[in-house]
């Protein structure tokens, strides 16, 4: 059953079957991610660690690229744990959205609950 969304209700929550995720290890730890000294939660009280890997999409051509105006965030996370540089990791389990506003472009705030390596039958 799918969640009706309110106009105007910010962030906007989805699923990894309804919006698939995409991203690449950048090689950089998870750590949990603070603001104004206390841990950043997740929209359902959570907390949240950087997941030191970047959104990748496909252009109408076919091409891949990065997104480097989406940040993506983890529930399921562990301080430390390294996707390595190049590994595909996609979105499982539920995903909320929040766009904002950073040097005059609209950027992503992406938060998972888990990110799982892609494999070859993926």
């Amino acid at each position: 059953m799918s969640k009706q969304i309110t106009p105007g209700a910010l962030p906007i929550e989805t699923n990894s079957n309804l919006w698939p995720v995409i991203a690449g290890g950048m090689g950089d730890p998870m750590k949990v991610r603070m603001k104004d000294g206390k841990p950043n939660l997740s929209p359902d009280g959570r907390l949240t660690y950087s997941s030191g890997a970047i959104l990748v999409l496909t252009n109408k051509q076919g091409m891949v690229k990065t997104e480097k105006t989406a940040s993506i965030h983890v529930i399921e996370g562990e301080e430390g744990a390294i996707f390595e540089y190049g590994q595909r990791v996609q979105a499982q389990g539920k995903i909320w959205v929040m766009p904002y506003e950073a040097n005059n472009r609209i950027a992503l705030s992406i938060t998972v609950e888990r990110l799982v390596l892609v494999t070859a039958e993926a």
